[in-house]
């Protein structure tokens, strides 16, 4: 938890001491479907289990650390509307990592990222309140942890398309007294500002 912290302070003073990009941040919409099964299986989303329950979410990137097509540190927000049995509303923020132009051509450029912080919602969902009975546990403040793939043309750079799984977890039970939460497999759009 501390690190999280450490983190998105080391942004804020980068950002305030003036080594902060300019214009780089950027807004993103995406949406998904929940999954019944553990984190590492929504990695693979044709093979996973489905709920009836979905996820639409909107967020905000800025980074303050690194450089175009390299190692970028940053911080997201975001906000979703959980549908499906029931609804539930869900805000999250933390430090966003980012290998810009992993893979990079003259026609494609292909980023990955993760994105840790902490997640707060308004009620359960699906797994996520089975979980929380079994586990005798919380799930209104979890962590918060949204693995990505990006992807880029040149027509168009300023535009990404993306896949992520959305995850709240207790990480081991460490927070909430929860394991695992929720995941979606996710897909969205990215405009840079």
């Amino acid at each position: 938890m501390r690190h999280i912290y450490r983190c998105v302070l080391a942004c804020c003073v980068a950002a305030a001491t003036g080594h902060a990009f300019a214009d780089e941040q950027n807004i993103f919409a995406f949406g998904g479907r929940y999954t019944n099964q553990y984190f590492e299986y929504t990695f693979n989303p044709f093979t996973v289990g489905y709920e009836d329950n979905y996820v639409l979410g909107a967020g905000y990137q800025q980074f303050a650390l690194g450089h175009d097509g390299g190692l970028k540190l940053g911080v997201e927000l975001g906000a979703a509307l959980r549908l499906g049995n029931q609804t539930s509303g869900e805000l999250w923020v933390g430090p966003v990592l980012r290998a810009d132009g992993l893979i990079q051509t003259h026609q494609v450029k292909v980023s990955v990222s993760v994105t840790a912080g902490l997640s707060v919602t308004t009620d359960t969902i699906g797994i996520e309140r089975a979980r929380e009975i079994e586990m005798g546990g919380d799930s209104t403040l979890l962590y918060y942890l949204a693995p990505e793939v990006s992807v880029s043309f040149a027509n168009n750079p300023d535009l990404e398309y993306f896949a992520r799984v959305h995850h709240r977890s207790g990480g081991w039970e460490s927070l909430g007294n929860m394991r695992d939460g929720a995941n979606a497999a996710s897909v969205g759009v990215r405009w840079n500002l």
